[in-house]
């Protein structure tokens, strides 16, 4: 299994939280990094767009909090296969 590392904030909610959910209701593992709003400026230019959330998956960074969501609910199961309903 790859090794997975979502980074955001350290907040409840915010935009990493369906990403978490929907890891932790395909029960795949990954490491939740999470990060004071003080750092953010240290981690800023190390990330795609200069923002937050990110995921490393195999040492490889990506961005875009939706984008995570279909993919991580397609490997939870819990994405819906209709184009419809997954609109």
């Amino acid at each position: 299994m790859a090794k997975i590392k979502l980074t955001y904030f350290d907040i409840d909610g915010g935009r990493a939280e369906p990403v978490r959910l929907a890891l932790a209701l395909g029960g795949i593992a990954f490491e939740d990094h999470r990060i004071a709003f003080a750092e953010f400026e240290a981690v800023r230019a190390a990330t795609p767009l200069s923002a937050l959330p990110v995921v490393e998956i195999d040492g490889v960074v990506y961005t875009q909090a939706n984008a995570m969501c279909r993919y991580f609910g397609k490997l939870a199961g819990v994405y819906p296969s209709d184009p419809w309903q997954s609109f």
